[in-house]
């Protein structure tokens, strides 16, 4: 699933609204509408414990992804946020990933009260079967009030096992 983008409805035939986006470290920030959105350090794992669930040829369980987005919205008027996350596999394909949070109910938005931060803690059990020591980072869409869109990548992290 990708994040798709409306028109905000500039009548300037010149209008890019993503100018009206910058990207600082790992944070995007949409200053036109006042939302700001840091994407903290993922941690990533697999599983290799007596039982483990739908394991891969090597025993180990699917991909494990932890992180945070911490969401500011620093305007007057509510503000609805949308993201869609993928890993990079060992082929170089971008694989979406399911993330709930920490009560395993599912979650790929949010509405924010104006002149408020939140930080959600973000969990995925489904990710690819990447060999322990990997590298890679999470690739992450944003969607702002269904007009703005950004993109933007975590820092680069190891794949670890657990045991």
């Amino acid at each position: 699933m990708h994040l798709t983008q409306q028109n905000i409805g500039s009548d300037d035939p010149t209008h890019n609204p993503a100018k009206e986006i910058y990207r600082e470290g790992n944070s995007v920030i949409f200053p036109a509408i006042g939302v700001s959105v840091e994407l903290g350090t993922p941690y990533l794992w697999r599983d290799w414990q007596p039982i483990v669930n739908s394991p891969g040829p090597d025993g180990g369980s699917p991909l494990y992804v932890s992180f945070d987005l911490l969401i500011t919205n620093a305007s007057e008027i509510r503000q609805e946020i949308a993201w869609v996350v993928y890993v990079e596999d060992a082929d170089n394909i971008l694989r979406e990933l399911r993330f709930t949070d920490r009560s395993q109910i599912p979650v790929s938005s949010m509405s924010i009260a104006p002149d408020k931060a939140v930080t959600i803690e973000l969990v995925a059990h489904n990710g690819p079967y990447l060999p322990i020591g990997n590298k890679t980072s999470l690739h992450v869409e944003l969607l702002v009030n269904n007009k703005y869109r950004a993109e933007q990548r975590t820092t680069s992290v190891i794949v670890y096992r657990t045991m």
